[in-house]
């Protein structure tokens, strides 16, 4: 790595990367196509808004390759501050690390592209002249629809083996998302003891080597470590924050650690406020309109659609299996018949339905099937098509 200064558009500092001159020329190549990878990815990632990662800004041509010019981050990675602290970092940083960390492979994972880092790991994040973690190198990133044999080294395996999940061990050549939470949990482990979780025995928690850790994040790390990738936080998109937030104090908008009942029971003024408060939230979202469903309550109305469509379709394939309606004809001799209803006395009298009427006709026929529907043969009287069933009801045959 080499620390550079750009004068040809802004006057800024850089680092650039070079690889190491005792590499094979044809794996000197293999490695200008990583670093031409990790230049696309930055770029999707920064169009896509993703926070908290270290841009490959472009590669310049070298008579031997390429060199990789990447943003600076001025304060080292987290392996240089991980050999300060060899006992482990305060709880309090390790978690900001973590949460940043994770943030930055949310809007990886989540991007269209499905990607993967796969090489997480201290030397990968670095800190910029505030203290924030980055997350870089992406050279080893697994892209969806795109060939795996530019992403891994002649000979070599995919990331780095002291934080490879076993799945990356086993060789499989795609990973989920939770290869990627293998190794921060095992970055989280040696940021929690300051040891490596490879080097120590199998299962072992944090808290046993570090007594202070809290349950609920001894509790993270542990499913973080599970050797089954669908057990890592459901793999996908519950991510670790929620873990490390559930045991905390509660904060209201202005950041400040919201009340306890007990502290409302103490102070009815406070009590007052926050129920004002509440009731003008609630009239601000009744004036706004019904929300959007979401989560469960989305999933649900999914779910009845699909089972309302399927149900559709089975009636129109059992309506074209039964081919035509066959009706059963009835004769029905000619003379009077009183049409229409008496609105007084029936109730049930639909809307437009003519008065009481007696009409005569001529010989008919009706036709009806099991569902009640009827084909009426005739002429009648009035201008209405009268139903089969008030015929046959009222006919004084």
């Amino acid at each position: 790595m080499w620390l550079a200064e750009e004068l040809t558009f802004r006057q800024r500092l850089v680092a650039i990367k070079e690889p190491r001159a005792d590499l094979p020329v044809d794996v000197r190549e293999e490695v200008g196509q990583r670093y031409q990878r990790e230049i696309m990815v930055c770029a999707e990632l920064e169009k896509a808004g993703a926070p908290h990662i270290v841009r490959a800004l472009t590669a310049e041509p070298v008579a031997d390759g390429l060199l990789l010019v990447l943003t600076y981050m001025p304060n080292g990675d987290l392996a240089h501050l991980l050999s300060q602290h060899p006992h482990g970092l305060p709880l309090a940083q390790a978690l900001a690390i973590a949460q940043t960390v994770l943030a930055a492979l949310q809007g990886a994972h989540a991007h269209p592209l499905e990607i993967v880092h796969r090489d997480v790991k201290p030397s990968n994040i670095l800190f910029d002249g505030q203290g924030q973690a980055y997350l870089g190198d992406f050279g080893l990133a697994q892209v969806a629809n795109t060939s795996g044999s530019l992403t891994r080294l002649r000979g070599g395996s995919v990331g780095t083996p002291l934080y490879a999940a076993p799945e990356q061990e086993k060789g499989i050549g795609y990973v989920t998302p939770g290869a990627d939470l293998y190794a921060l949990g095992c970055v989280l482990f040696e940021m929690l003891t300051g040891k490596r979780y490879k080097r120590v025995k199998p299962g072992t928690r944090a808290s046993s080597l570090r007594p202070e850790t809290p349950a609920w994040l001894d509790e993270a790390v542990e499913r973080a470590l599970a050797d089954e990738a669908w057990s890592r936080w459901e793999a996908r998109r519950r991510w670790l924050p929620r873990w490390m937030q559930k045991r905390r104090k509660r904060r209201n908008v202005n950041g400040r650690a919201a009340p306890r009942q007990a502290e409302l029971k103490r102070q009815p003024e406070l009590a007052r406020q926050r129920r004002e408060r509440a009731a003008k939230r609630r009239r601000v979202e009744a004036a706004a309109g019904p929300r959007t469903p979401k989560g469960a309550e989305r999933e649900r109305q999914v779910r009845e659609a699909e089972v309302a469509r399927q149900a559709e379709l089975k009636r129109q394939q059992e309506a074209v299996r039964r081919g035509p309606i066959e009706f059963d004809w009835v004769d029905i001799p000619a003379g009077p018949f009183l049409m229409g209803s008496d609105k007084k006395k029936d109730s049930d009298a639909g809307y437009g339905e003519l008065p009481q009427h007696t009409v005569t006709l001529p010989m008919y026929r009706i036709g009806a099937d099991a569902g009640d529907k009827c084909a009426v043969q005739g002429i009648c009287g009035c201008d209405r098509l009268p139903s089969a069933k008030s015929l046959v009801g009222r006919a004084d045959t």
